[in-house]
């Protein structure tokens, strides 16, 4: 089983990421689709956004650095999910060296998170779907239960 799912929502990169960190193949596809959605968006990040639901897992060091890589000095917003004390300290550290319109929520606050990384209410729906199908990639992640609960 994958520890990484990764999908486009329009022009939003939607991770869920398990309790274990990425590997550095599942990074790649990572990296991939966030250049692909930068592409999209004539290379202005800041049309793109991204929304990560993690039991825990994160980035390490070497992966970080080439989202930074991709993005450079102008990333796009990003919501990270996550009920997780150590996921919410890497964020912290990673927004010391990349900040920009970053936000962490808990799992209770996962609407105003896909308002910041830019889904839509109409997109709701959707959103529901592909992240029902990223659950049957990378196994049932506590960080969904109350949105999928909530959206039935």
């Amino acid at each position: 089983m994958r520890t990484l799912s990764v999908k486009a929502l329009d022009r939003v990169m939607v991770v869920a990421l398990g309790a274990q960190n990425p590997t550095d193949a599942e990074w790649d596809e990572t990296v991939a689709v966030g250049r692909q959605l930068l592409e999209a968006a004539g290379r202005d990040a800041s049309r793109t956004g991204g929304i990560v639901f993690t039991d825990g897992g994160s980035p390490s060091s070497r992966q970080r650095q080439k989202a930074r890589e991709l993005y450079g000095e102008k990333p796009p917003s990003l919501a990270l999910v996550t009920d997780s004390v150590v996921a919410r300290g890497a964020a912290a550290i990673f927004s010391l060296f990349w900040p920009s319109g970053n936000a962490v929520f808990s799992s209770s606050d996962w609407e105003k998170a896909l308002r910041h990384a830019g889904i839509t209410p109409s997109q709701d729906a959707e959103a529901v779907r592909l992240l029902q199908s990223m659950q049957r990639e990378v196994g049932e992640l506590g960080v969904l239960k109350a949105l999928l609960a909530a959206k039935r």
